[in-house]
């Protein structure tokens, strides 16, 4: 029985860690819009399961860099 009380509050965290504490850090440090957040992981992981949730945040995190970084060049380039 306590092995079941376990296994409840671990989905528990799982999921509000998933689905509240990841996409609100996201949306804060690297600017990752909330619904992105959410929707990735999903179709990475319909893609290619385990490995797709995993690396989900990471990937996010990485193209809104870059985007970023290429906006802030191409605003301080000078105009010709």
């Amino acid at each position: 029985m306590r092995f079941l009380y376990v296994l409840i509050l671990y989905a528990a965290i799982v999921v509000i860690d998933a689905l509240i504490i990841q996409p609100w850090l996201m949306k804060g440090v690297a600017r990752v819009p909330f619904w992105i957040s959410l929707v990735a992981p999903l179709a990475l992981g319909l893609l290619f399961s385990f490995w797709g949730v995993l690396v989900a945040p990471t990937i996010l995190a990485i193209i809104y860099a870059y985007r970023a970084h290429l906006r802030r060049r191409d605003s301080s380039a000078p105009a010709r």
